[in-house]
């Protein structure tokens, strides 16, 4: 096997349901529709997402004499079940598990050629992992703003392995588009967060509301929350290509009883210390015990 071959291998060995390998280079069109995104206000106020706008486009900054990316999909599908959280907050927090996958990629990799300088990533630092999934052919952006793999749906999580080896290439392009005529998730949308670009707008949208929005939620928001209360699946729920996608079988994306579903009562019960103690593994932490007690007043 060569590099390539192995590096697919290898990835599907630590846990990934799909791997691309690609040439770090600067993603410029994809640099220019987040410039306009930004500029047109629909990032709300998380200003992280203006900081380090270079080093989103270009992976060599990130990391020194960067020449592969190695990107990286794996499946949390699994029943929807009685909810108010998000598929993805129903296991242990996954930024931790994908880095260490990504690890363990990395160390199998060592065995076949030598990296001096590499980085690990998942959703947590300035690469644009959405673009760099549909750039290496993993999938297509849908008008919900999500990567859409035609096997895997789009419950899915990217991972990104960039390192200072040459490994050959994906013979990969782009995946068509196949939303085709579809328009479900814009209609779905309780408060008109997807636009008929597909530009998403966080200012109307109730996963940003209730994970990053530090404020009160406005009212013309809040009254459409539902039971949600910390993200929303509903544009991703009705959305054909994961009514056909495979189930997860893999334990670490598998849900957990305890992080299925919240109430208030037993945040308002709980102190910090608590509820710290008993969500330390959690992605509930990005909002804490006082952000999600806030979605709940509507």
């Amino acid at each position: 096997m060569n590099l390539n071959e192995l590096t697919h291998k290898f990835a599907l060995e630590v846990g990934f349901d799909r791997c691309a390998v690609a040439e770090c280079r600067r993603l410029d069109q994809q640099a220019a529709r987040l410039q306009s995104w930004l500029e047109m206000g629909y990032a709300a106020d998380m200003d992280f997402l203006k900081r380090n706008c270079e080093k989103r486009y270009d992976p060599s900054l990130l990391v020194d004499n960067a020449k592969t990316i190695i990107v990286c999909l794996v499946s949390y599908n699994s029943p929807g079940g009685d909810s108010n959280v998000a598929r993805y907050a129903r296991f242990p927090d996954y930024h931790y598990t994908v880095r260490d996958m990504l690890m363990q990629l990395k160390t199998k990799l060592q065995q076949h050629v030598e990296i001096n300088s590499s980085r690990a990533f998942c959703d947590s630092a300035p690469v644009m992992e959405r673009s760099w999934a549909a750039a290496v052919g993993l999938g297509w952006i849908g008008r919900n703003g999500m990567l859409i793999n035609q096997q895997l749906g789009s419950f899915t999580i990217i991972g990104s392995l960039i390192i200072d080896a040459q490994i050959e290439p994906d013979d990969s392009v782009c995946c068509p588009d196949r939303c085709g005529n579809c328009g479900r998730c814009i209609a779905a949308c309780p408060t008109g967060a997807i636009q008929p670009d597909r530009t998403i707008d966080a200012n109307r949208c109730l996963a940003y509301h209730t994970i990053e929005n530090r404020g009160e939620i406005p009212q013309e928001i809040a009254a459409n929350l539902g039971v949600s209360c910390f993200g929303c699946d509903i544009c991703q729920e009705v959305c054909p290509w994961n009514s056909k996608a495979k189930m997860t079988n893999n334990p670490d994306f598998l849900p957990h009883e305890h992080l299925c579903n919240i109430t208030p009562e037993e945040l308002s019960a709980q102190t910090d210390s608590e509820f710290k103690a008993k969500y330390r593994d959690s992605s509930f932490l990005r909002s804490g015990r006082v952000g999600l007690l806030k979605n709940f007043r509507k």
